[in-house]
């Protein structure tokens, strides 16, 4: 088991292994059981809600570019049911199975289903000497191309506002592009003032969905 983290020196592990002949091939990676478990419901977990759900987005990005990460795949779909344990509540035993759903047990949503439904990613590179804002995103479910586009709201008047993007737009209209025919993308835009960003997508009724704001990653 290795924490998606660590995916980097994985994979330079599986290179070395096949450089040096321990195995016929390079082997591929498939990312089978991603979650963090939340407090709440679990007392006893490091991570909020809301932290899960910015983590969505981080660990999308870590696997999409990543030669070799065949898929990435979210583990669970609901918490389990604290009581089925069995064992005496506000305990650790109480809470020893898994709280890392996308909704409550209950089937309440976590801020991580919208967030797994657009996972979004954004941070800062210098390209060049020029300090640039680094956007990345996907749609779910679905393949093929997703006419998206992201805002990036004003500290100042608390305004969302669109974000224009180095690369084609889908037409002379506003700052919407395409995804890939994966339905990621990877783009850029100049780095500025705004530290809080958000991706929508364009429904097929013409309308816009969004998804949770997402803080600039350091």
């Amino acid at each position: 088991m290795a924490p998606i983290a660590d995916t980097d020196r994985l994979m330079e592990l599986l290179r070395d292994l096949h450089r040096e002949g321990r195995t016929e091939r390079r082997w591929d990676v498939w990312f089978t059981e991603y979650g963090y478990e939340t407090r709440p419901p679990d007392p006893f977990q490091l991570y909020t809600p809301a932290q899960q759900a910015r983590f969505m987005g981080w660990s999308t990005y870590l696997a999409w570019k990543t030669p070799g990460v065949r898929s990435h795949a979210q583990f669970l779909l609901r918490d389990i049911d604290a009581a089925e344990s069995g064992r005496q509540p506000g305990t650790r035993g109480f809470w020893r199975d898994f709280q890392m759903g996308l909704f409550s047990h209950e089937g309440e949503a976590k801020p991580s289903a919208e967030a797994f439904k657009l996972p979004f990613f954004v941070t800062e590179r210098e390209v060049d000497g020029q300090r640039l804002t680094v956007l990345f995103g996907g749609v779910r479910p679905g393949r093929g191309p997703h006419v998206v586009g992201v805002e990036a709201i004003d500290p100042q008047t608390g305004q969302w506002s669109p974000v224009g993007t180095v690369g084609p737009r889908c037409d002379s209209s506003g700052p919407a592009f395409l995804t890939g025919r994966d339905g990621y993308f990877e783009r850029t835009a100049p780095a500025g003032e705004a530290t809080t960003y958000r991706l929508a997508r364009r429904l097929l009724d013409g309308a816009w969905e969004y998804g949770p704001p997402v803080e600039l990653a350091g």
